[in-house]
């Protein structure tokens, strides 16, 4: 019995993480809480938390990720993660002292100062906020379809992080949904530009580049 539940386990987590990658957080929601009840490991319970974040669930993945970091207190993904979650709910001081850890305790500290400096100036905390707030917005509209509700939301998000290649990137892939590739082309160079060893960026120009190509646009 113990065997055949450790595989199903397995196959739900393996399906959760397929589907947190496909923005799918909902379904992604299902299989980790079912994991969860075969095996409470940490890797299901930050998982679940991970999902819970996506779903903007920030008081319960709060939860989860203080639950890891008291079993795996070294888990630099799970700190950024609990940060983050304290982040989106104006938990200013506690997500400060979350970088602050890391940025004291880690090998990579200095990759952390940013998001510190951020958590700690007023204006700057705020605005990283409202622009996650609106890029999830956008996340949910481009899920309904409303894909011009999701562009305007991702430009009022930019004039909040003019310089977050994520929002720039985002907002080229819906215009390349809507067929619009020459309007989609400069936003993803800039994007790229911004973080050039990004993968699905540049993955995203080349198709971005042989739609242009072959309308002869």
């Amino acid at each position: 019995m113990k065997i055949i539940l450790s595989y199903y386990e397995s196959r739900l987590r393996k399906r959760g993480q397929k589907l947190l990658i496909k923005a799918r957080y909902k379904q992604a929601f299902r299989c980790f809480s079912k994991a969860l009840k075969i095996n409470e490991s940490p890797e299901n319970q930050f998982h679940l938390g991970l999902t819970l974040l996506s779903l903007q669930r920030y008081v319960e993945a709060e939860t989860l990720f203080r639950i890891v970091k008291k079993r795996m207190p070294e888990n630099e993904i799970n700190i950024i993660s609990l940060g983050e979650s304290l982040m989106m709910q104006r938990k200013w001081d506690d997500a400060a002292n979350c970088y602050t850890e890391l940025v004291k305790g880690s090998p990579r500290g200095t990759a952390f100062q940013s998001i510190l400096n951020i958590a700690e100036d007023v204006a700057l905390r705020e605005k990283y906020v409202r622009s996650r707030e609106l890029i999830a917005q956008a996340q949910t509209a481009v899920k309904d379809n409303h894909l011009d509700e999701a562009i305007t939301l991702l430009h009022q998000a930019r004039e909040y992080q003019p310089q977050n290649p994520t929002i720039l990137h985002n907002i080229a892939s819906i215009l390349r949904l809507q067929k619009k590739f020459p309007e989609a082309l400069p936003f993803i160079q800039q994007a790229i530009k911004l973080d050039p060893q990004n993968m699905k960026f540049q993955n995203n120009l080349l198709l971005i580049q042989r739609k242009i190509k072959k309308n002869g646009s």
